[in-house]
């Protein structure tokens, strides 16, 4: 992977926010939300502590815009970071396996009640002091689909995780199961 730095101030002039009309406002917003503040701070202690994150923010070269890192960016924004380490590779399949897990959780009806706040729960979470994940999120008869990606072996601790932050809104699991995706199904 060929990492490259880039001034901060470039990037939140070059990007904008997916989800808000600007860097301030999506600032604000992951400040009230209660899962995104927790990454935030997260990832505000990780930079503090490393002077930089373990993944850089991956550009998509067809369009210029970025896979994944508005957390990145804001606790970098609030740090008062100059630089922000980026790349035009994403890592490759080898370093981090996708997997999907189906959840099924106690009360299916919950997800109709509950969905938004399921998937800011599970959309970034630190599973260890080396582990992040971000989660795709979607619900199909009551079943939590979850896509993520994680080393083969820390499979275990980021079920477990997401059992944990389930339940911290009060959604309880049934039963959890994961599968290795193919490289034909990324």
């Amino acid at each position: 992977m060929t990492d490259f730095e880039m001034r901060l101030e470039q990037l939140t002039e070059r990007l904008k926010p997916v989800s808000a009309e600007s860097w301030e406002a999506l600032t604000f917003q992951f400040l009230g939300n209660e899962f995104d503040r927790e990454t935030l701070e997260c990832l505000r202690a990780d930079l503090r502590k490393h002077g930089r994150f373990r993944e850089p923010i991956v550009f998509l070269p067809t369009d210029e815009s970025i896979s994944n890192g508005q957390h990145r960016i804001v606790a970098s924004l609030l740090e008062e970071r100059e630089r922000i380490t980026c790349s035009y590779e994403p890592p490759t399949p080898d370093e981090h396996p996708s997997f999907d897990i189906s959840l099924t959780l106690e009360k299916p009806k919950i997800l109709d009640e509950l969905g938004d706040r399921i998937s800011g729960a599970l959309r970034s979470f630190k599973v260890s002091e080396d582990l992040w994940v971000e989660c795709f999120v979607a619900s199909r008869r009551g079943i939590l689909e979850l896509s993520c990606e994680c080393p083969a072996d820390q499979i275990d601790n980021v079920i477990s995780r997401i059992g944990e932050r389930l339940e911290q809104i009060g959604v309880n699991v049934r039963s959890a199961q994961a599968a290795l995706k193919e490289d034909s199904e990324r």
